[in-house]
């Protein structure tokens, strides 16, 4: 069978090969990363470094461990965690090339917040991002639980626009409106639909006129 592991798998490929497109430019010089959800168990993530801000790095490092660090797409789980601070419920880091700016990422669990960071973690195991991602909270797998309450609600509402038309004052329940509307129908002056030449309403001709 197909996964999502799969399907995630060969969407990063192939926006690796178009990601060059006529008429836009490949980089804008800025640093940033931005995340959007695919589908409840895939985000999309696309980040940009610009190249000053990688020669700060190389310096801070030295060009040594610079070039010994591997870059990775940080992904936490913000799930209940409030945004202002610094902690989060789990991490995990996605290897990538220096040279990627874009990457699906799949997760096990829908319904939940996610953030991103893009960055180097150097030989000695310390992450140093470049940029941080916005929180997105992803979508939920399957059909919403709630469903009685909202038919309730409809029914509630749809009482108290009868008692505000003075409908209700015809009726001894919800379960005759249906009657009730059909009177009024019936009783009012609308134009036949027929005479108007509405061909939802016009009648088949006879079998035989048909095959005549």
């Amino acid at each position: 069978m197909y996964s999502q592991y799969q399907q995630a798998s060969d969407s990063n490929e192939t926006v690796r090969q178009n990601t060059a497109q006529p008429g836009l430019p490949a980089k804008y010089g800025d640093t940033l990363i931005k995340i959007m959800p695919r589908d409840p168990f895939c985000f999309y993530a696309y980040w940009e470094v610009s190249g000053p801000d990688i020669e700060r790095m190389r310096k801070k490092l030295s060009n040594e461990k610079y070039e010994t660090s591997k870059w990775v797409l940080r992904v936490y789980d913000l799930t209940g965690i409030d945004i202002e601070g610094n902690s989060a419920n789990n991490y995990y880091d996605i290897p990538v090339s220096r040279d990627w700016d874009n990457y699906y990422v799949t997760v096990k669990t829908a319904n939940r917040s996610y953030s991103a960071a893009i960055g180097i973690i150097s030989r000695e195991g310390i992450f140093m991002p470049f940029a941080s991602s916005n929180v997105i909270s992803m979508p939920r797998a399957g059909f919403s639980p709630i469903t009685d309450e909202n038919w309730a609600e409809f029914q509630k509402e749809l009482e108290r626009l009868f008692e505000v038309s003075g409908a209700l004052n015809a009726v001894s329940s919800i379960a005759n409106i249906k009657r009730v509307i059909m009177v009024h129908l019936k009783n009012a002056s609308y134009p036949n639909p027929v005479a108007q030449g509405i061909s939802s309403f016009r009648r088949w001709p006879s079998k035989d006129k048909r095959s005549s």
